[in-house]
């Protein structure tokens, strides 16, 4: 994940990142591949604490096993909208540089073919995701 953080003011910031997710439904009969690209307001409570709100672009392949592809279900790829909600902390290291770390909900709506013989009721599209990283001061 890359990630562009900026400290507006003491209590508001905002946030840029770009990432990657993969994740396997119905026995791996299908491969559902992310590439989000997202934007987060960030509220500072307390100079170490934040919470967010934010949506992205979820560049979606869903990827069929090879007995979906021969049945004629092809691989696609599709862009969807997603709205997040995250909170996490700052820790400072040193004056330029701090780690951080945040659990995020994201709340996304993927339409799942009805695959006959794959067991896909029941799957949420909606997950959780736990960030850790190194953000530099400029």
């Amino acid at each position: 994940m890359q990630t562009l953080r900026l400290k507006l003011l003491p209590v508001l910031g905002a946030e840029a990142d770009i990432g990657y997710r993969q994740e396997k439904y119905g026995s791996d009969v299908l491969t559902v591949r992310d590439y989000p690209v997202t934007v987060t307001g960030l509220l500072y409570p307390l100079p170490m604490i934040y919470g967010g709100i934010g949506g992205g672009w979820y560049n979606t392949t869903f990827d069929y096993s090879d007995t979906y592809n021969k049945a004629g279900y092809g691989d696609e790829t599709t862009t969807n909208f997603g709205w997040h909600l995250a909170a996490g902390v700052e820790l400072p290291a040193s004056p330029k540089v701090r780690f951080f770390g945040d659990v995020r909900y994201v709340f996304l709506d993927y339409e799942f073919k009805d695959l006959p013989g794959a067991v896909l009721d029941g799957a949420q599209s909606d997950f959780y995701s736990i960030n850790f990283g190194v953000l530099l001061r400029l």
